[in-house]
């Protein structure tokens, strides 16, 4: 099977995931879907950064820079928009509503159940990227 094909088929199994788990909620416009939809965001960014990391230890002869640089950003942008929701509803969340910012997302970060596991991880394949994107960026930039 061709990567192209690969990458349709990953493609279709990801919009169709996501359609399972997002459909119930579309229309009900309160915080519940937000979430689901922030917690299927973090899948796929769990996902990519799976990639990047054996990517990082794994690496084949082909660069990818472009990817890690996506999932960099991916990370940044996932973070800021999601850490800002958790901040923006801690009533919504038990226990968090007495907290401070700060102290909302320590005890985000610090909970140790599966969303503190990714959230770690991600952060993990974070340092890796950048790690990757200073090491690859000169023969990425002078090979394309």
């Amino acid at each position: 099977m061709g990567s192209l094909s690969r990458n349709i088929i990953f493609f279709l199994v990801v919009l169709i995931l996501g359609l399972i788990i997002l459909l119930p909620g579309i229309n009900d416009g309160k915080v519940n879907f937000t979430i689901r939809v922030i917690t299927y965001v973090n899948v796929i960014l769990f996902i990519t950064s799976l990639i990047c990391v054996t990517q990082f230890f794994w690496p084949k002869e082909i660069n990818r820079t472009p990817f890690h640089v996506f999932n960099l950003l991916f990370a940044i942008i996932f973070y800021s928009v999601s850490l800002n929701f958790l901040i923006s509803h801690k009533d919504f969340y038990e226990g968090y509503s007495h907290l401070s910012d700060m102290d909302a997302i320590k005890r985000f970060s610090l909970r140790w159940d599966v969303f503190s596991f990714l959230f770690w991880f991600i952060l993990f394949a974070a340092v890796l990227n950048v790690i990757y994107i200073l090491r690859h960026r000169q023969s990425y930039l002078q090979y394309n």
